[in-house]
């Protein structure tokens, strides 16, 4: 029998987007309470490009990936959702007739553009600003970093509180918890019903929120070794972005270690990313798990689904694109006539 296949995923718009190599799926959940499923990809084991199966190069590219996929999940999400089906604006056809772009697919690259900005101001900026103004009372510049990394940690730890509180955010992480309820059901041999899937933890050992907390916190010793007496703010902030790609590296490897034992030692590690999950992640209703429970399904080869799936399980219908949609339409109606040109002959 295949090794249990390492799945992942993240919460989307409504929904929960799930990963088993190539394989891609993601349920989103209408305002109707409809699901609709749209998988691509293949369970076929393509050979990794020569920088993906290297230590620590991987783990750059690999992170990466991940940004990459999941911006374009959010964005199919929010297509699944019909939430782009309103008439364009004059100056929404403008920028797409220009760009050639969907202004869907702009709106979501001119917001990654806006949170990369908003992650380097709040995240290395202001931690360096508020550091400088007690660094002439620090002699050592090991320990000036060391306050600038606690005062980072510290921010981004009171940022993710705050966005926990708002209404959307809530139910976006209720849809995280469910993702992270079905990995661990399915890791544990159960049948994935949502009432087993409900008994298990929200936590999980790899998530990308883990490992946020150990790059932050790597950061902070890498970045205590890069001196700070003589330097302005923007060299300092200009060193540590080109070391994150050295810290991204070195916490996915670490990650992964840690992902494989269960010690004290790791658990210690573990600590800190799993009290931030109770942040990120909220107890899921069982529509949510059910949205999930769709995504890991469809997935799964053949040898893990029959041993996964509920009796009777029944999957959503798939996503059509609108202008698919039309296509498929034209083709029923090509057909209904031509029924009728023949029943009338």
């Amino acid at each position: 029998m295949k090794d249990k296949p390492k799945i992942g995923g993240q919460a989307v718009m409504e929904g929960v987007m799930m990963r088993n190599g190539n394989e891609i799926a993601i349920t989103v959940r209408r305002e109707d309470g409809s699901l609709t499923l749209k998988k691509y990809g293949n369970n076929t084991e393509a050979k990794k490009p020569w920088y993906k199966r290297y230590l620590f190069l991987r783990g750059v590219t690999n992170f990466i990936d991940i940004m990459k996929l999941g911006v374009g999940c959010l964005n199919d999400s929010v297509k699944m959702l019909g939430l782009d089906d309103e008439e364009p604006s004059k100056f929404e056809k403008w920028i797409a007739k220009k760009t050639g772009k969907d202004i869907m697919d702009i709106l979501v690259a001119f917001s990654l553009v806006i949170g990369i900005g908003l992650a380097i101001g709040l995240f290395f900026l202001l931690p360096n600003f508020i550091t400088g103004w007690i660094s002439s009372k620090v002699e050592s510049s090991f320990v000036v970093n060391l306050i600038e990394g606690g005062i980072r940690l510290t921010i981004f730890v009171i940022y993710i509180s705050l966005i926990s509180m708002m209404k959307d955010i809530k139910r976006f992480f209720g849809f995280h918890g469910a993702e992270h309820k079905v990995i661990n059901a399915f890791e544990h041999d159960e049948k994935l019903t949502v009432e087993n899937v409900q008994k298990y933890s929200t936590y999980h050992k790899r998530c990308g929120t883990s490992f946020l907390v150990l790059v932050m916190l790597i950061a902070v010793i890498v970045f205590s070794l890069t001196g700070w007496n003589g330097q302005s703010v923007l060299i300092r902030v200009a060193i540590r972005l080109a070391l994150l790609p050295v810290v991204a590296a070195f916490s996915y490897e670490l990650l992964m270690v840690l992902a494989r034992f269960d010690n004290i030692f790791v658990k210690i590690i573990s600590w800190p990313g799993k009290q931030l999950q109770k942040l990120t992640t909220h107890e899921p209703d069982d529509d949510m798990v059910s949205t999930a429970i769709s995504s890991a399904l469809s997935v799964m080869d053949t040898t893990w689904y029959e041993k996964a799936v509920p009796e009777g399980y029944q999957f959503p219908n798939d996503f059509i694109e609108e202008e698919k949609q039309k296509d498929i339409n034209k083709d029923i109606d090509k057909e209904e006539v031509e029924d009728d040109d023949t029943t009338s002959n």
